[in-house]
């Protein structure tokens, strides 16, 4: 199990392991929030998490005033101008899908390089359906493209693959 201290934030609390940097935002919607809200309350109290189960005890080694002696480590900051910047003018030519995608997409009538997109809908739309497709033809013409989903495992997929033969070859993660 591992040992935290307790900041309070405003409305939410944050957990900082004693042994790491490791720390851990507890929000309102967080399960634990009235648990945490309630040994927060109590002086110096060391919640113990294993990432399932919470348990709090006293401070008895004084991991309170270890944390809050730490020092913060200065950072130097350099700013940038936008004229100062030397972008590579390949990077503003779009990557074509021959689809009424490209006009949506992007002013530029197409996928710019280096692009992240995400598409949001309801369950069923064809949100991932037409990204893949989208990305097939960007493939086919030799763009280098990657699909990331976060929902959907291996078999999801290769139902896909069932019903579009031709996404095969996309590189998936």
């Amino acid at each position: 199990m591992t040992s935290y201290t307790i900041q309070k934030n405003k409305d939410n609390f944050t957990l900082n392991a004693v042994d790491s940097k490791e720390s851990i935002l507890i929000t309102k919607s967080h399960a634990k929030y009235n648990y945490v809200a309630k040994e927060a309350a109590l002086v110096q109290r060391i919640i113990k998490f294993n990432g399932t189960k919470m348990t709090s005890t006293k401070d008895y080694y004084k991991n309170y005033s270890k944390v809050s002696n730490k020092k913060a480590k200065s950072v130097k900051v350099t700013f940038t101008k936008l004229d100062d910047l030397n972008i590579d003018d390949s990077l503003n030519i779009p990557m074509v899908t021959d689809t009424i995608a490209d006009n949506f997409i992007s002013n530029e009538g197409g996928f710019l390089p280096g692009t992240n997109v995400m598409m949001c809908g309801a369950p069923g739309v064809g949100k991932t359906t037409v990204l893949l497709e989208l990305l097939s033809k960007l493939h086919a013409k030799g763009k280098r493209v990657l699909f990331i989903s976060a929902e959907m495992s291996q078999i999801d997929m290769a139902r896909y693959l069932k019903r579009f033969p031709h996404w095969g070859q996309l590189p998936i993660l």
